[in-house]
């Protein structure tokens, strides 16, 4: 997952250990599901690839679900591609 701001990113961060996640290799790992791995990153980047816009830009996501303070949304399709080509 991105969180653009680091702002937003530090705080998450914060409240996701208070309810018990806690890192394992590149990610948080919970207790009670401990083979999956959330992994979440700042800004432009996603993994080691640096997105040319940002992903809060319009028409730079797709909205999922928005509520009072989050908002929801997916890569567009295009940079889901541009993110996972170098890993390929």
């Amino acid at each position: 997952m991105i969180v653009p701001l680091q702002k937003e990113y530090e705080r998450l961060m914060k409240f996701l250990r208070s309810i018990g996640y806690q890192e394992k290799g590149n990610g948080l790992v919970h207790s009670e599901d401990p083979n999956f791995l959330y992994q979440f990153w700042t800004g432009n980047r996603v993994f080691t690839t640096e997105l040319l816009d940002s992903p809060l830009d319009p028409g730079k996501n797709i909205r999922i679900k928005k509520w009072k303070h989050i908002y929801l949304g997916a890569l567009n399709l295009q940079d889901v591609i541009i993110t996972n080509k170098p890993r390929s």
